[in-house]
């Protein structure tokens, strides 16, 4: 169970890693190739790869909490971008390109948020269950 648990937080570490350099590289390149980006969402998107380095090397039970707590902060992000975009789409005549971009982003922010939600929530089920069968 260990090794499984800390091998999904290095494969989350690693989709992190890549989309912090994916942003990064829009960054520096100033066009929108893939990700409208500035430095603030490579930071984090890099910081939270880090995060998941890093716990997963503490053990098992500290890499589900942060997976799940990476994940409910995706979620929340995703909830206040919608609430924020209906806000700015009902007051002002957006172009619909950068009105699509918008909720897009919050629609990826929710997927994201609930793969990391579900994925901590099947781990510790399965810590658990282990832990008292001796099984998973």
């Amino acid at each position: 169970m260990k090794e499984y648990t800390i091998n999904t937080a290095q494969y989350f570490s690693l989709l992190f890693f890549v989309l912090s350099f994916l942003c990064l590289a829009d960054f520096v390149h100033g066009t929108d190739h893939i990700i409208e980006s500035n430095i603030t969402f490579y930071l984090i998107h890099l910081i939270t790869g880090m995060g998941f380095l890093v716990f997963s090397r503490l053990g098992t039970e500290t890499s589900i909490y942060f997976i799940r707590s990476v994940g409910l902060a995706y979620l929340l992000i995703s909830l206040i971008g919608f609430q924020v975009f209906q806000e700015a789409f009902l007051q002002t005549n957006s172009q619909w390109s950068h009105v699509f971009y918008l909720n897009l982003m919050n629609y990826l922010h929710f997927v994201l948020g609930i793969i990391l939600s579900f994925s901590g929530t099947i781990l510790n089920n399965r810590r658990r269950q282990i832990a008292i069968t001796g099984y998973g």
